[in-house]
């Protein structure tokens, strides 16, 4: 494969032509497709071709008719219709139009976010609740400290994703010493019980 991509001129054209080729050779099998592109990878494309893209050169086209501007099922945009009430927007069709279907793609996901990581900050707080006992003993704003900042852990792996296809990422192995057995781990939960 890689003597195809000799063929191509030098300069700007042949270096497209090679990102071109390259695409197709990479998209050419779906298995191949799935094996190269984290899902998370995936799921960004889709949204930004599906939810966003598409939605706005539909606003383009045929306006926005009294579009609600906080919609979702998710408790904290419920919260937000019950405290601003149902807040609408219309726009003629046109670059306005484009550019608010946009900013109304964006800002729905902004809440979806936003409402995941205050679920997974109150995760954090029954985790706290629950498991008091087993955890150290840690001092109160430690504890608001860490239930604020959990949450980030899913950002950060989620970025780190797109920016390990883009730069050359090395993982190091981690080496783990324990010399504790399945059995040994069953028997001190029941001593615990």
């Amino acid at each position: 494969w890689n003597k195809n991509l000799k063929k191509f001129p030098k300069g700007f054209k042949g270096f497209l032509l090679r990102i071109v080729e390259s695409i197709r050779h990479r998209f050419a099998s779906f298995d191949t497709l799935m094996q190269l592109t984290p899902i998370v990878v995936i799921n960004l494309i889709r949204w930004l071709v599906v939810s966003v893209i598409i939605y706005a050169c539909y606003c383009y086209s045929n306006g926005i008719d009294n579009r609600v501007i906080i919609t979702g099922s998710s408790w904290l945009s419920k919260l937000l219709t019950l405290i601003f009430g149902k807040q609408t927007i219309s726009v003629a069709p046109g670059t306005a139009a484009l550019l608010y279907g946009l900013l109304l793609s964006m800002l729905s996901r902004i809440l979806y976010r936003l409402g995941v990581y205050l679920a997974n900050t109150w995760n954090a707080i029954y985790v706290f609740i629950v498991e008091n006992k087993r955890i150290k003993k840690i001092s109160f704003p430690k504890k608001v400290l860490y239930t604020l900042t959990w949450p980030t852990f899913d950002i950060i792996g989620r970025y780190t994703i797109y920016l390990a296809i883009f730069k050359k990422v090395e993982w190091k192995a981690i080496p783990h010493n324990s010399k504790v057995t399945i059995d040994e781990v069953d028997t001190s939960d029941r001593k615990a019980k």
